[in-house]
């Protein structure tokens, strides 16, 4: 009980650090703009799953950050070489956001900051994609981010990026964190299996702690079972063998459930998935990633899967 306790403590000191790291780094020309959706571009399988789920393309925000120093206009022209990173925030899907304010913002805040290296990243670039309905919301709220509104929130995102600012898809890094990387993920798939013309897959990922499969072939034993005292998490995921996933109870319509009961299994949705079947996914003609866990957290194992 004393360990346990003292782990509790040395989280809550190391979150409590980061907060204030957080906090101190700045960025300048902080701006919003409006996104939208060619309908041309949500096709095969994500059409079907869309109408399934009755979700429609809308309008979203995105968010720009600048690094500080840098002079550009909102939205403005790339340079020749220049990067961008395209940031999808964490949150389980159901929390956080995309705006500057929004803590998850601080890691492509660290990642400006440091300048990118010879990279020349010089400003990022976030989308607001619907959440789902948290658990805990009233029965009557609506759930405005089923699964796959998310991919087709972040797939205008990008559209706008290569199409419409005009940045080449291989001067685009796509980052993600917790279930902002399971998007980051998901939308890198949609694009390397859609060839969709003119919108080709990213130059690379950054993926950070990444939700990697919401099935429960990771969250019955394993890391989910042990690290859950050294966690900064401090929700418990709502596991059992009869519901099997971790997902929020809103993220898949019951529709889509009874036309495949087995739709978690998913690979836009369980990339790292360990149960039969799941062997046969993919990662062929996948851009270059970057993966990023720690050894104390709940969803170590299922990264070392992915």
């Amino acid at each position: 009980r004393l360990l346990r306790l003292q782990l509790r403590l040395l989280r809550l000191r190391r979150l409590l650090r980061l907060v204030r790291v957080l906090r101190q780094l700045r960025v300048v020309n902080e701006a919003i703009v409006k996104i939208d959706l060619l309908l041309y571009l949500i096709k095969g399988k994500l059409a079907t799953w869309a109408e399934n789920a009755n979700v429609q393309p809308i309008l979203v925000p995105g968010y720009w950050m600048h690094r500080t120093g840098v002079d550009l206009a909102m939205g403005e022209k790339p340079a020749e070489g220049e990067k961008v990173l395209y940031y999808m925030h964490g949150g389980g899907y159901v929390s956080f956001s995309a705006h500057p304010s929004s803590l998850p913002a601080g890691l492509p805040k660290a990642l400006l900051s440091e300048g990118g290296g010879g990279a020349r990243i010089m400003r990022s670039f976030s989308i607001e994609y619907r959440l789902c309905k948290p658990d805990y919301a009233p029965k009557s709220a609506p759930n405005h981010g089923p699964f796959p509104a998310a991919i087709l929130d972040a797939l205008a995102g990008y559209n706008y990026l290569v199409n419409k600012v005009g940045f080449k898809p291989q001067d685009v890094i796509f980052v993600g964190d917790s279930c902002g990387a399971n998007l980051a993920l998901a939308l890198c798939r949609y694009l390397v299996e859609g060839k969709l013309d003119g919108l080709a897959p990213p130059a690379a990922l950054i993926l950070v702690s990444p939700w990697s499969d919401l099935s429960d072939s990771h969250a019955l034993d394993g890391s989910y079972v042990a690290n859950a005292t050294t966690d900064m998490l401090t929700f418990a995921f709502d596991v059992s063998a009869e519901r099997q996933s971790a997902a929020p109870h809103n993220f898949i319509v019951p529709k889509q459930l009874a036309l495949d009961p087995d739709f978690y299994l998913n690979p836009y949705i369980s990339p790292a998935c360990r149960k039969p079947g799941c062997e046969s996914i993919s990662f062929k003609g996948w851009p270059q990633a970057l993966i990023c866990a720690g050894g104390a957290e709940m969803l170590h194992d299922e990264i070392r899967e992915l």
